[in-house]
């Protein structure tokens, strides 16, 4: 009985033991007055659900639509916080952090795609953090998904916040790949590329034609049935001159309703470009091309 008295009494007194050890054996950093039981540095504004501030429901989301929802966010400390980075889950949701300057009234837009720090938030001001997100690079149709966003600051005691955006992409047809692609094209080369249509759902919706496409853009749609199952392939030509730089266009498809009846909502293919100079001969490498030519056999 005594010896099991004593061993109660020893694992009794380990966890105050313990209390005082780090996970490596040393002694732990005791918090500074300023930080002892501070909140968290990045506190949501509003919330649309109070209970769980970090959960953003966007709803159902046609295939195709662009939705945008903004979340505010205040900074509880006495100093500026910087936010380190902004970083979406899912590359359907591109962010976007500003704050509008008290003293100067001018908005402060943060890089959320840089390497270095988004910005600098200053003390008390609450910051827009805008999200912008694009159903048709969504991978998840006709089902729940969730879009982690992680945000990460200089805050020695909460330096991380997550955020959960829940969205359901209703889709009639499924494409592959998801958007057209042309990557780069010279100024004055022009490009092609295409993408597959099939069904997505019980439904039996049809595509039925090209119902808007952009000037650049010649469009040609074909209609083909693979195993019994309904097939369409869009073809996208673009015509030079290519404006250089970054472009996206959107090539609309009419659609019917349930059971090929009807008409139904219309269907956005996405074309991606990004036009570039073309390619220029040096005048060495033009005289070595020359000298080449001639030489050969």
């Amino acid at each position: 009985m005594r010896i099991l008295h004593a061993a109660t009494a020893g694992l009794l007194a380990l966890p105050l033991t313990l209390a005082g050890v780090g996970c490596d054996g040393s002694a732990p950093d005791t918090p500074s007055d300023a930080t002892a039981g501070a909140g968290p540095a990045l506190v949501v504004v509003d919330p649309q659900f109070p209970e769980t501030p970090e959960e953003i429901d966007l709803g159902s989301i046609d295939m195709g639509d662009v939705v945008t929802r903004s979340v505010r966010l205040r900074n509880t400390t006495d100093g500026p916080l910087v936010i380190r980075s902004v970083r979406p889950g899912c590359s359907c949701t591109l962010p976007r952090l500003s704050y509008v300057d008290p003293a100067s009234g001018e908005t402060v837009v943060g890089d959320t795609r840089g390497p270095g720090d988004v910005l600098s938030l200053p003390a008390g001001v609450t910051a827009e953090l805008e999200f912008r997100v694009d159903s048709a690079l969504a991978p998840a149709r006709n089902r729940h998904k969730l879009v982690v966003v992680r945000l990460v600051t200089d805050s020695p005691v909460t330096p991380y916040l997550t955020l959960n955006l829940r969205l359901f992409v209703v889709s009639h047809f499924r494409p592959a790949p998801a958007v057209i692609d042309l990557r780069e094209v010279a100024e004055h080369g022009g490009a092609s590329g295409e993408v597959t249509l099939a069904q997505d759902g019980e439904e039996g919706r049809l595509i039925t034609g090209v119902l808007r496409s952009p000037l650049e853009l010649v469009p040609e749609l074909t209609h083909d049935t693979s195993l019994g199952v309904d097939l369409w392939v869009l073809r996208a030509r673009l015509l030079p001159p290519v404006p250089l730089g970054y472009h996206e266009y959107e090539i609309e498809l009419s659609s019917s309703g349930p059971g090929g009846q009807g008409e139904g909502q219309p269907v956005v293919v996405q074309v991606h470009v990004t036009g570039v100079p073309d390619a220029r001969l040096e005048p060495p490498f033009r005289r070595f091309l020359a000298q080449a030519i001639s030489s050969a056999p």
